[in-house]
């Protein structure tokens, strides 16, 4: 009797435990690399041989071969913490580092060129704090959440600061994360020795001499992890590997371009492991991506970064969930706007009712295998002048396999179709008349709805 007493009292006890786990938010390991374009990982380009961690990741999990980012930074980091548009958030560049009163010294040159017809849109210089973040959302319902490295919304002129402090304000901590490590207005590493300590950044610590930057950051968010394996928690790895200026490890024989993959990978590699290690990836929802195209060529894609081509808006992207995420591969496009939405619901938590108007959409049917998701058409837009862009300011709309493209500066529109077009090397715009109609009233819609900032000709400028 008394075994059996005590049998039934284990069984109560494992039912408890079991129930516990079972009721325990899912833990979420976000990953974000500067810069990485679709063609520059090996799951995606077998010359590519640099990425060994992250190409088992993309076996391991649900990869997404049209997944959309911004063209350039800033507007996809903020994108990703609201749910918002770079469109809605009036944040549709990159924030300038050497300060709006130079950008814009510059940028006036470009009306000296002939060719331009307009004086680029306005934008806003960092991301508001009554935007509510994905940080905000996930830390009220009981997460701890930390961000460990590049930020890039907290204000213009960057470049001229000894620290990276523009406004002290709009920085991690006080957009939802109780730990910051690395956040602040920088674009890129500081100094002459960037990468590499000391980093001359006000929320980052210095370390030994030659300690290196990316892989502090990934220690930081293991020790964060530890810290905090007992609790649901956010942990947002916001790599400023592989931005310019390429400084890698030293690595015989690798040019500086590779060694800065390398670099990333293993950092990926080393968090990736010491999940593992913690016993907490069954639990744990790790998503990998980047925040626009690469800077260099990203064939068969057209196009990289700072341009509405698909090499400069197609990323890389792969959730891990084991058990809860199919793994496979998916060509639905989605976009950085639909993480927001994506990993609340995946967490079960509401979206909370100070948001403002959201503009991305859950996938979580598509990701768990619901199979009740809908593809709903990606946007882009981008109304500015950009050095080396084949033209200058432009949107887009993606539906389904068709893409079209509005080039601001001379009103034209191109069609492509990417099922058989991806390298969109044939404009059927001449051919396909009532598509191009459709899709621009499309487009036009959505610049509306969002209340999108548009360029104003150069009579309206003068």
């Amino acid at each position: 009797m008394k075994n059996k007493v005590l049998l039934i009292i284990l069984f109560i006890q494992t039912g408890i435990l079991l129930s516990a786990c079972a009721d325990r938010k899912p833990n979420i390991l976000f990953i974000l690399v500067d810069d990485l374009g679709w063609a520059d990982v090996g799951y995606q380009n077998p010359a590519v041989t640099e990425t060994p961690h992250v190409d088992k990741l993309s076996k391991e999990g649900m990869v997404f071969s049209s997944a959309y980012a911004a063209t350039v930074c800033s507007p996809s980091r903020a994108e990703i913490l609201t749910g918002r548009s770079p469109a809605s958030l009036k944040l549709t560049s990159h924030i300038p580092g050497v300060g709006f009163e130079e950008y814009y010294s510059k940028k006036k040159k470009a009306l000296s060129n002939p060719q331009n017809r307009f004086w680029e849109a306005e934008m806003e210089g960092h991301l508001h704090l009554d935007e509510i973040t994905l940080a905000e959302a996930l830390k009220a319902a009981g997460y701890k959440t930390g961000f460990f490295g590049k930020w890039h919304l907290a204000g213009a002129g960057s470049q001229k600061t000894k620290d990276g402090v523009v406004n002290m304000d709009w920085h991690p901590q006080n957009q939802g994360f109780d730990v910051n490590i690395g956040g602040c207005a920088y674009g890129q590493p500081a100094g002459k020795r960037a990468y590499f300590s000391p980093y001359a950044n006000a929320e980052l610590k210095d370390g030994p001499d030659r300690e290196y930057l990316t892989d502090r950051l990934a220690e930081e968010t293991i020790s964060f992890v530890t810290e905090n394996k007992d609790t649901p928690f956010f942990a947002y790895l916001s790599l400023y590997t592989i931005h310019s200026p390429h400084n890698p490890r030293p690595l015989a024989g690798k040019p500086k371009y590779k060694g800065m993959l390398i670099s990333m990978d293993d950092a990926v590699g080393t968090v990736l492991k010491a999940i593992d290690d913690l016993g907490l990836k069954d639990n744990t929802i790790v998503i990998f991506t980047s925040d626009n195209g690469g800077s260099r060529s990203q064939k068969p894609l057209r196009g990289k970064k700072g341009q509405v081509y698909e090499g400069g808006i197609r990323v890389p992207l792969i959730y891990r969930w084991p058990d809860r995420i199919q793994s496979g591969q998916t060509d639905i496009p989605v976009a950085s706007a639909d993480f927001f939405p994506t990993l609340l619901e995946a967490a079960k938590v509401p979206i909370p009712n100070e948001t403002k108007r959201l503009d991305g959409i859950s996938y979580f049917p598509l990701l768990n295998g619901d199979g009740n998701y809908t593809p709903h058409p990606v946007y882009q837009h981008f109304p500015h002048h950009r050095k080396g862009s084949l033209f200058q300011g432009a949107s887009t709309v993606r539906q389904g396999d068709w893409k079209l493209i509005w080039k601001q500066n001379n009103d034209e529109y191109l069609l492509f179709d990417l099922g058989k077009d991806i390298g969109e090397k044939n404009d059927l715009a001449s051919e396909m008349p009532e598509k191009v109609a459709s899709l621009k009233q499309q487009l036009h819609e959505w610049l509306k709805k969002t209340n999108a900032n548009m360029p104003r000709t150069l009579a309206e400028y003068q």
